[in-house]
């Protein structure tokens, strides 16, 4: 069942799922029920596990690399909160663990586009245990970052704009004048 509005005026009805039909479809539309078992869940638990029949290994099109500079890689209509794509490489583990704060600020959620094994995702996810992960399916989002020419580790905002370096207006990124790397994370 999914619940819409009354087409006679008297507020939330409940319709068989069956029963909808596709009344426009402008191109732009996102398969969301890969993500939404994993980021959905009401268990606080499941948030550190991973997505039961999941198969492995995660792979993608995209490499990992340096942005040079922000920007867009796709009207985000459909996108209500940031997001950040990662892998289980040693750039994206480095990159989580010196954004962790920020995106938890920003409400981000993650999309692990490579692991090799459930041990990987694990270790993805225990950079951040406080975020919220999903497996990329399918490859509608790598062709939209291809096609814009994103690496990832990369972090993409509500409004659809792609950047690796993660500061806010008037904040400092805290590089200024240091020599030193992010932390070490070993997957």
């Amino acid at each position: 069942m999914i619940a819409g509005p009354s087409s006679r005026g008297q507020g939330v009805v409940a319709t068989p799922a069956a029963s909808l039909e596709v009344v426009h479809d402008s191109g732009r539309g996102v398969p969301l029920a890969p993500y939404l078992s994993a980021i959905t869940s009401s268990d606080p638990a499941a948030r550190g596990s991973v997505m039961p029949g999941l198969r492995f290994p995660i792979s993608t099109k995209l490499s990992t690399g340096v942005l040079p500079q922000e920007r867009r890689v796709f009207d985000a209509t459909w996108q209500v909160q940031p997001i950040f794509i990662v892998g289980a490489d040693v750039r994206s583990m480095r990159w989580l663990a010196f954004n962790r704060d920020r995106l938890l600020r920003e409400h981000a959620w993650g999309v692990v586009v490579q692991a090799r094994t459930e041990a990987e995702f694990r270790a993805i996810q225990a950079v951040a245990p406080q975020l919220a992960y999903a497996p990329s399916m399918g490859s509608w989002m790598d062709d939209q970052l291809l096609a814009s020419g994103v690496v990832y580790p990369v972090f993409i905002d509500a409004a659809g704009n792609a950047r690796q370096i993660l500061i806010g207006s008037g904040e400092s990124s805290g590089l200024e004048g240091r020599t030193e790397q992010p932390p070490e994370v070993r997957p």
